[in-house]
């Protein structure tokens, strides 16, 4: 979740959207809160979840996997979803393939 996601959750919150968000790095889950989003927290750990610039890190298919199960069970209650890259490495489409299995894409205009 960085400035655009945080930025995101503000807008949709002024719109008076509920909005939940999620991210490996625990930090985040104080700047969501600061903007009036609910952080959903999976019972799971990312290792080293941050390189030193405060970037998320790429984490193991096993921990992708264990998350992708668990936000499989919360997605379903929501009327959009909004996914970023898991790392500075990985690209939108790549997380699209593994996370939104199920999930009918967004059209843009």
């Amino acid at each position: 979740m960085g400035v655009a996601g945080l930025q995101a959750i503000a807008t949709a919150r002024r719109l008076g959207a509920v909005v939940s968000a999620y991210d490996v790095r625990p930090a985040v889950k104080e700047q969501v809160q600061s903007l009036g989003g609910r952080f959903v927290e999976l019972p799971i750990e990312a290792t080293n979840a941050q390189d030193a610039r405060g970037y998320a890190t790429a984490q193991d298919e096993s921990f992708y996997q264990r998350q992708r199960e668990l936000l499989g069970k919360s997605l379903p209650k929501t009327t959009s979803s909004i996914t970023m890259p898991s790392s500075r490495q990985e690209s939108s489409r790549a997380r699209h393939r593994r996370h939104g299995q199920g999930m009918i894409p967004a059209r843009h205009s």
